[in-house]
């Protein structure tokens, strides 16, 4: 994204961070995208502040997750409501460990998110799905539904 930020010529659906994560960060390269790294999506609003992508997707594993305890590298739910506010569109953020697979001939399939992910709102309002658990207690998240509105 560079020092001043990514902004977008067109709206888009969503864009997505496919990288190996933590608690409140993804790893690109040899740096991270945390809590400090925020105001660089403000660069997703028009001049006008309009959101300019509706979804920002982090696969990555345990960017979501508080664990028990804090992060070094900032609070979660903090993080994920941070992101949303600054750049106008609502974050996707998984809690645990993701997989997936790869094939020989160079594709790769992330499938489904695993275990509890959060969606948080550019209006501070926090979503809870859960991919397949027999014991569910919240609706799964079906990603593809929630950006293009069908199933």
């Amino acid at each position: 994204m560079g020092s001043s930020g990514w902004r977008p010529a067109e709206p888009f659906d969503a864009v997505h961070f496919m990288a190996h994560g933590n608690r409140a960060f993804i790893q690109i390269g040899g740096g991270l995208l945390d809590e400090l790294s925020v105001p660089l999506f403000r660069s997703f609003r028009d001049s006008a502040g309009r959101g300019r992508v509706r979804y920002i997707v982090m696969f990555g594993c345990l960017v979501g997750s508080d664990n028990g305890g804090g992060s070094p590298y900032g609070h979660c739910p903090y993080f994920g409501q941070q992101l949303a506010a600054a750049s106008g569109a609502s974050v996707v953020m998984a809690r645990e460990l993701q997989t997936y697979s790869w094939s020989p001939s160079g594709v790769i399939d992330f499938g489904d998110f695993e275990g509890t992910v959060d969606v948080y709102s550019p209006g501070n309002i926090a979503y809870e799905y859960q991919s397949y658990n027999p014991f569910r207690t919240v609706p799964p998240l079906n990603l593809e539904a929630l950006i293009f509105g069908r199933s």
